[in-house]
């Protein structure tokens, strides 16, 4: 079954067809109607909270209506930008995931056609067409029933009145002889092993289906060879568009680089732009890199609703430093604000004594001026947000070091944006420590009253 595209027949009356896969945008959706391309807005709308096209005018009876997904794969298509200094949210990491999914499935549905030429058993040869071949069984049929048909051989330019049946035989052609077209242009020429046993199978297809080209014969495992003359290209196309394409010098997909080989390196000391690494390799590099490489992991996300405080892990005996991200956050109640604290048990007290924590508020709004402030706790936003979610909801990154140290303090630095009780938008950025030397293993998420909900990811850093 296709990942990305769907076949209807119109019924004359039907205007609505279900989309039945996933989109990033409706300029990513080509409608065809019996194979003519539609124009959006001009022949059809889309409903993406239907996920139907919906044609102006319903398509006649038996037409073939067609819908295919073709993501954007190029740089200037990306659904989602990321820039140095941005906040990093699971919804802008979601939507680059999934349009890098869909680009796969939809070069998964690629498929390699044969074009022009048909076999069809037909003992009265009425299509009269030179695209199709018949079987021996209807040339024969169709020869014992014509009258005055005298020796074929002395016929320079035999014709026939219909298609060939040729009555389940073969049809045989010499070496390197096979079909031509109607200004005597070569079309297919067959070339002959002698002791041949295997060979190709071409298989049509109803309605929603692709034909198939496929190998056959006596060997139990057939490969299917696709050869070029010299340095010529094997080409995968979609819609008249060239997807892939595979020469001497490697594959390409689309655009980007041309890879040759997939090398299984362990130091990766070929540093080839013209390579593909496998999945053992990458991994047995970045374990070989040790402390001397960065790296960044998911350690927990989840979405919490109601909760008086959100209490995080923070896995000290693994990682060096973590960065915590808050997600559409909302209090209960509005003229609130956010504030983090940090345990040294486990999670089972957390500080919140007079001057457990300094913090310098970098923005000013609402502080009356930069200063260092010791609190019970690190203020996160301003005091008076928004209780509405949507887009008046609450998003913040942290960045903690040296959670995990015994003789440094735990620092951390904020961004945090939302929509005030007017509906303006504002920000806070602040800069903390926690007074005390010691590891910190767990951060809690607690507003100045009510509860929370919201979702976050903490990411681990080694």
């Amino acid at each position: 079954m296709a990942f990305a595209n769907v076949t209807y027949a119109g019924t004359g009356a039907q205007t609505g067809f279900t989309i039945p896969f996933t989109y990033l945008a409706q300029s990513f959706i080509v409608v065809k109607l019996d194979d003519v391309l539609q124009t959006i807005s001009t022949h059809y709308t889309i409903d993406n909270s239907t996920s139907k096209v919906n044609f102006l005018v319903a398509p006649t009876n038996a037409a073939v209506v067609y819908i295919q997904r073709v993501t954007a794969n190029t740089e200037a298509g990306l659904v989602v930008n990321y820039s140095d200094g941005s906040g990093l949210t699971a919804a802008d990491l979601n939507k680059s995931t999934t349009q890098l999914l869909h680009i796969i499935q939809e070069a998964l549905d690629l498929n390699i056609t044969l074009n022009n030429i048909g076999f069809i058993d037909d003992d009265t040869m009425s299509t009269a067409t030179d695209a199709v071949v018949s079987s021996s069984e209807s040339l024969k049929a169709y020869v014992d029933g014509t009258t005055g048909l005298g020796n074929i051989v002395d016929d320079v330019s035999p014709q026939s009145g219909a298609d060939h049946d040729f009555n389940g035989f073969d049809v045989q052609f010499d070496d390197n002889t096979g079909i031509r077209d109607d200004s005597d242009n070569e079309q297919v020429t067959f070339q002959k092993t002698a002791s041949a046993v295997n060979n190709l199978d071409v298989t049509n297809a109803a309605t929603g289906s692709g034909p198939t080209i496929s190998s056959t014969g006596d060997d139990t495992n057939v490969d299917l060879n696709l050869d070029t003359k010299a340095t010529g290209a094997i080409n995968l196309k979609t819609d008249g568009t060239t997807r892939c394409d595979v020469n001497a010098s490697g594959l390409k997909l689309s655009t980007g680089a041309r890879v040759g080989a997939v090398l299984d390196e362990d130091s990766m000391t070929s540093n080839s732009d013209t390579a593909l690494a496998t999945q053992q390799s990458i991994k047995a590099y970045v374990d070989l890199a040790g402390t001397s490489a960065a790296i960044i992991k998911i350690v927990s996300a989840t979405t919490f609703s109601g909760a008086s405080t959100v209490d995080i892990a923070l896995d000290t005996a693994t990682y060096t430093g973590f960065m915590l991200n808050l997600s559409d956050v909302v209090c209960s109640s509005g003229n609130r604000s956010l504030y983090v604290r940090f345990s040294n048990d486990g999670g089972s007290t957390f500080k919140s004594g007079s001057g457990d924590y300094e913090s310098v508020v970098t923005d000013d709004v609402f502080f009356g001026g930069a200063g260092i402030e010791k609190d019970t706790e690190i203020i996160l936003s301003f005091s008076n947000l928004s209780s509405l979610g949507g887009s008046h909801a609450i998003t913040a990154h942290i960045n903690i070091v040296e959670a995990a140290s015994t003789s440094l303090r735990t620092s951390v630095t904020s961004q945090t944006a939302g929509v005030d009780l007017v509906g303006v938008p504002e920000k806070s950025h602040a800069s903390a420590v926690v007074v005390t030397a010691e590891e910190n293993d767990y951060i809690r998420v607690i507003s100045s009253a009510g509860t929370i909900s919201g979702s976050y990811t903490l990411y681990g850093i080694k």
